[in-house]
């Protein structure tokens, strides 16, 4: 074999060698930019998990009839009760909601409704069941802060309440039946924020619940 042809068949061999670490490079290159591009893309769309703390509370004073053993115009929560001496029920909600990012506006939306219920002492669907509106839906607003808080005092009638179901147990003759009063306060919380790529949705029941037609509660 002739020199000239040794040195064609070597300048080829180089030649198609160079192209073929190029276009591997060339596809190397491809990868990188495709796989940086990727990630850019799903770390601008990933989502962040935002902490938040919620609280939420009940108390409640039992104001008394006028009698004859008793100084006190109320009692606290904690004791037991003498029906027939119950006047009234003050009770007190409470809900506070706070989370780590800042600036974020808050909205509120709540009600109260009391719900009378009795059942067999054995079973668990109602013998009757009705929900009274107590408090119309009221809207707050908190712009700009991290935390948000609500209270709301209510006056029960206690008596009211367990008379409409004492006449209903009496009518029916019915015994062996649990009944009870059912305050329960719904407060439905939105949150909004720049940085939020949705708007943050929270739902809360906080509840009361009293005894009806026995003797002490």
């Amino acid at each position: 074999m002739k020199k000239n042809q040794v040195n064609e068949i070597f300048n080829s061999q180089t030649s198609r060698r160079r192209k073929i670490i190029c276009f591997c490079l060339a596809i190397f290159l491809l990868f990188i930019i495709t796989l940086y591009l990727l990630m850019g893309y799903f770390n601008d769309r990933k989502g962040y998990l935002i902490s938040y703390e919620e609280k939420s509370d009940v108390n409640y004073k039992v104001y008394l009839k006028e009698n004859d053993f008793f100084n006190e115009k109320y009692l606290d929560s904690n004791n037991r009760f003498i029906a027939s001496l119950i006047d009234y029920i003050n009770a007190a909600f409470k809900y506070e909601i706070s989370m780590e990012e800042k600036d974020v506006n808050f909205e509120y939306s709540y009600h109260i409704d009391a719900e009378v219920n009795v059942k067999e002492s054995t079973g668990s669907k109602p013998l009757f069941n009705k929900t009274y509106e107590i408090l119309k839906n009221n809207n707050l607003s908190s712009n700009g802060k991290s935390h948000g808080e609500m209270n709301e005092n209510v006056k029960i009638d206690y008596n009211e309440y367990n008379e409409l179901i004492k006449k209903f147990v009496n009518i029916y003759g019915l015994n062996d039946t649990d009944s009870t009063l059912t305050m329960n306060m719904y407060v439905d919380v939105k949150g909004s924020c720049d940085d939020f790529e949705e708007d943050s949705n929270n739902s809360t029941v906080i509840s009361l619940v009293i005894p009806l037609t026995t003797k002490t509660v």
